[in-house]
């Protein structure tokens, strides 16, 4: 695999997820700061930005889902699942005498799907980017982010050694 799509799909992702999401959040408020008080109603730039609705709570939520969906995307490795009910439908056809295949269609079908070690790596980097960024703003993505990387850990030792 080519280490420069690598590195360009991580900061694709770090863009789309930190820096798209962070300047569609502040760039509206910063603007309507920008008018006189009386029609602002009276918040100030921190409250706009980062209060209720602004740009903490969904920071805080980008965190979860990343965490929740990369560990079930790992869980739930839909080619690797999808491989296993082609090799059930494979062997059912096999004991019942109904199987054509030919030698190298059952190779294929019982070969496991690559595993690709760099696209691994796009996540790991990209999630480390994005607690960088917003680490300041939320100090507990560092444990957010630990916790993922421990799970992703364990889940793909544990699917290498199934697959071994």
């Amino acid at each position: 695999m080519d280490y420069n799509i690598v590195w360009k799909t991580v900061l694709a992702q770090f863009l789309n997820t930190t820096i798209v999401t962070f300047a569609v959040k502040v760039i509206p408020i910063v603007y309507k700061l920008n008018v006189p008080a009386t029609e602002r109603q009276g918040k100030f730039a921190g409250e706009a930005i980062w209060g209720d609705a602004g740009l903490l709570n969904l920071v805080y939520t980008l965190f979860f889902n990343n965490i929740w969906m990369t560990i079930g995307m790992r869980l739930f490795d839909y080619m690797y699942l999808l491989n296993v009910f082609k090799r059930w439908r494979t062997e059912r056809s096999i004991k019942a005498g109904t199987c054509v295949l030919t030698e190298e269609e059952a190779h294929a079908i019982f070969k496991l799907p690559p595993t690709y070690v760099a696209l691994s790596y796009v996540f790991i980097v990209k999630t480390m980017l994005f607690t960088m960024f917003y680490q300041s703003i939320m100090p507990i993505a560092g444990v957010y982010t630990i916790i993922t990387f421990i799970g992703v850990y364990w889940i793909d030792k544990v699917k290498s050694l199934l697959r071994s």
